[in-house]
């Protein structure tokens, strides 16, 4: 459990060189906790060693239905441009937990980009059901604002996209999540500087380049030779990106 949590860590903040020999240990101790998997395949989908990521996961969930391996499995082939695939693994997951905002983004990301306009924006206003809801409690959590503000970025409210960033900006303090996110709405809004300028906060934070390289949303900013440039400036994945 200790490895499991630590490895954790190291992996959500970058460490991805020390997060792997960690969870690594912590699946061969506990080879029977999807938990486990989950972590391991979602590290390895973030270095870009996607086949990897994709065995662990599978074998997960043949092994024992979860909803933490499903939807990592689900991301891992969205990453892979897999929609089809990745709808598949992601409508199972929202039967095991509709409550998790994300997996219900990333499904509509699946429909979205596998040509099912309608059933994608459902998804989306779906996911902002449940981050409203926890913003009625918590109304200036960045990271909630952060989703939000992606969300409506991604149902092409321009206005209301933008509104929930700023407030979701002003709380992020270093936090490549949220940075990341705020490139992805303000390129989805055509506002390219500023979203040069949260890529660039977002990879310094840690954000994983591999993660970056693949986002389709990003498809304006790939065209320009500053984004290959700014992605090799940075160090390996296995270093987690810093300079």
């Amino acid at each position: 459990l200790a490895d499991n949590g630590l490895g954790a860590f190291y992996y959500k903040h970058g460490l991805y060189e020390e997060a792997a020999p960690l969870l690594l240990k912590a699946r061969d101790l506990a080879p029977d906790n999807p938990l486990n998997d989950a972590n391991l395949g979602g590290l390895y989908a973030a270095m870009g060693l996607y086949d990897a990521a994709e065995a662990v996961l599978k074998k997960s969930v043949e092994t024992k239905e979860s909803y933490a391996a499903d939807s990592n499995l689900g991301s891992v082939y969205l990453m892979q441009r897999r929609y089809g695939d990745a709808a598949a693994v992601l409508e199972k997951a929202v039967k095991i937990n509709p409550s998790d905002r994300r997996v219900w983004r990333n499904l509509g990301d699946a429909y979205r980009f596998g040509g099912r306009p309608p059933e994608s924006a459902a998804c989306f206003h779906k996911a902002i059901d449940l981050v409203e809801k926890e913003l009625s409690v918590d109304p200036a959590n960045a990271q909630d604002l952060a989703d939000l503000a992606l969300y409506w970025a991604k149902l092409g409210d321009r206005t209301r996209a933008l509104a929930a960033l700023r407030r979701a900006l002003a709380g992020a303090g270093v936090n490549g999540d949220i940075h990341f996110k705020a490139c992805v709405v303000l390129t989805l809004a055509g506002d390219k500087p500023p979203a040069w300028q949260e890529l660039n906060a977002a990879l310094d934070a840690g954000f994983s380049p591999e993660q970056v390289r693949q986002e389709p949303e990003l498809a304006p900013l790939r065209q320009d030779s500053r984004f290959s440039d700014l992605l090799v400036s940075y160090s390996s994945t296995l270093k987690g990106g810093k300079k």
